[in-house]
């Protein structure tokens, strides 16, 4: 799985305004990539189909250059050699699918698509600018994410802010360390490692039976988010001494319970055999997004632990029906 660099497709403007000034927001992109790699990011970026097209000043484009004999031979090389992910869906059909059926809106640039910073969400990955202007100099990108569902036949437009990480100077990386270590420290193959060794990474957490099939079949890019959130359920349990489950210390609008319509109409969807042999309704559900992901858990608090009773897609709900 890894850490993800995607690159962002926006920051290739506001153009530079001569080809000097150019060749240092290259020069500060591929020392922000580097950092990223030498701290256990994959060592390709993410770009955009034929990015080499794209211009970094007037005249002078990213193909220009990667030819430029006035940059170091090395450091053009080096260059090159990450971008092997083009376009950024390079051989994942799912991705592809997620990518074009959303738009990804950025505040001030919302008549054009921000598909790099929406990939990046996807895949739970780091953005990474070019520093064309003081809007990416940020440690986190705020995106709006516009996704089409369909209710039956009704297509309705699911409407959410997400937050990207994001570098585009290497000091960037020290508001992300411990973000980066986590998700070295626990790096699955795919969803059937994540049952394997549930006992070993996720101790605080009790998966029902069903699970174990939902994360065989688990699509490469749902790995990362959904190893993310299964290690902050985690942490979360390791610090609970006392009390009732508090969402407050989650992300805001990423945890919520089910509406009691919801649970009215569609509570069967929800009840799950628990490894207990007690049969339970979950109410509680982190949401992945920018996909429509969810993992429903049922906080025990006499016992500080979680039950994780689903992993999968978006369920029925009294809004929404598949």
């Amino acid at each position: 799985m890894g850490i993800e660099l995607v690159l962002n497709d926006l920051s290739f403007e506001p153009f530079a305004p001569d080809k000097a000034v150019a060749r240092q927001r290259v020069d500060g992109f591929r020392r922000a990539a580097a950092a990223a790699i030498k701290m256990g990011a994959n060592r390709f970026v993410r770009c955009p189909e034929n990015f080499q097209r794209n211009f970094l000043a007037e005249g002078y484009s990213m193909g220009d250059w990667l030819k430029d004999e006035d940059v170091d031979e090395v450091l053009r090389k080096a260059l090159k050699s990450w971008f092997t992910k083009s376009p950024y869906w390079q051989g994942d059909f799912d991705l592809e699918q997620k990518v074009r059926s959303r738009m990804f809106e950025f505040a001030g640039r919302e008549k054009e698509n921000a598909i790099g910073m929406g990939v990046a969400s996807l895949l739970n990955g780091l953005g990474v600018s070019f520093l064309s202007e003081d809007a990416w100099n940020q440690t986190n990108i705020e995106i709006r994410v516009l996704t089409e569902l369909f209710s039956g036949e009704e297509a309705i437009t699911q409407d959410e802010s997400v937050s990207v990480r994001h570098v585009s100077l290497s000091n960037h990386l020290d508001v992300h360390k411990q973000w980066i270590k986590e998700s070295l420290a626990i790096n699955p193959i795919g969803g059937k490692e994540i049952w394997d060794r549930r006992k070993e990474w996720f101790s605080k957490l009790d998966f029902c039976e069903k699970t174990e099939a939902q994360l065989s079949k688990l699509p490469h890019e749902m790995l990362s988010p959904v190893t993310e959130h299964l290690t902050g359920l985690q942490r979360y349990c390791e610090n609970w001494s006392s009390g009732n489950f508090d969402k407050s210390q989650f992300p805001t609008n990423r945890v919520a319970p089910e509406t009691t319509i919801t649970l009215q109409k569609y509570g069967e969807e929800r009840t799950f055999k628990c490894p207990d042999e007690i049969k339970r309704t979950f109410s509680w559900h982190l949401k992945l997004t920018p996909s429509t992901w969810r993992i429903y858990f049922e906080p025990m608090p006499a016992t500080n632990r979680m039950i994780i009773g689903y992993i999968g897609s978006h369920l029925n709900t009294a809004n929404f029906s598949n």
